[in-house]
């Protein structure tokens, strides 16, 4: 099954948009982790500048893959905060995206060392226990420490091999089906050829 922008099930299943401020802020108080499937969540970190390759990226896992993710750009009342220059709204936004998920991927470029939201991001997942890696853009050559200390995925085969790693299956036959597809997949992958364009094959 094809996973999903996990902040369109959220509104779905508890209402995000509408949540309190104090309601938002007791989710962070408690950094609880928000379970609303079994299935794992990928919030993708990125420099506003990249969306469009963190978009075509976030579309080839859902595609292909059986997780979720959670992208701040389609989250309508994260939007709304920043059309309404409303800091508070627009943090506490992020760390509940960042409970919803279960990993965090920092999509780097050479854009990202003027960021301020993508080691914010990474700091916020790492104290409430979120799985970091972070995927190299075709133009990046150096990470800094807090990156080399992750998971580094630096071309195709990399993602797909994480991508299959953190894919949770509960049936011991559809694992086995799914380990032989990633294979396969992993050989002949015709659908990741739009990749191509940010990552090293």
């Amino acid at each position: 099954m094809p996973g999903v922008n996990r902040y369109r099930q959220a509104i779905d299943s508890s209402s995000y948009s509408v949540l309190s401020e104090s309601a938002l802020d007791q989710i962070i108080r408690n950094k609880s982790k928000i379970q609303v499937t079994r299935k794992p969540c990928i919030f993708l970190s990125h420099k506003s500048e990249d969306k469009e390759a963190v978009k075509e990226i976030g579309n080839y896992i859902v595609t292909n893959y059986d997780i979720d993710i959670y992208l701040d750009i389609e989250d309508s009342a994260l939007q709304r905060a920043v059309k309404n220059n409303d800091h508070e709204i627009i943090t506490k936004s992020i760390e509940v995206g960042l409970l919803y998920s279960s990993h965090l991927m920092a999509v780097i470029s050479k854009k990202t060392k003027n960021s301020w939201w993508v080691p914010y991001e990474i700091g916020f997942a790492k104290s409430i226990d979120t799985i970091i890696s972070s995927l190299q853009l075709i133009d990046v050559d150096y990470l800094p420490s807090f990156l080399n200390i992750t998971k580094k995925l630096k071309n195709v085969r990399d993602l797909k091999l994480y991508l299959s790693q953190i894919q949770v299956k509960s049936d011991p036959f559809e694992l086995i089906q799914e380990v032989c597809k990633r294979l396969d997949i992993i050989i002949s992958d015709q659908s990741s050829s739009v990749l191509s364009k940010y990552l090293d094959a």
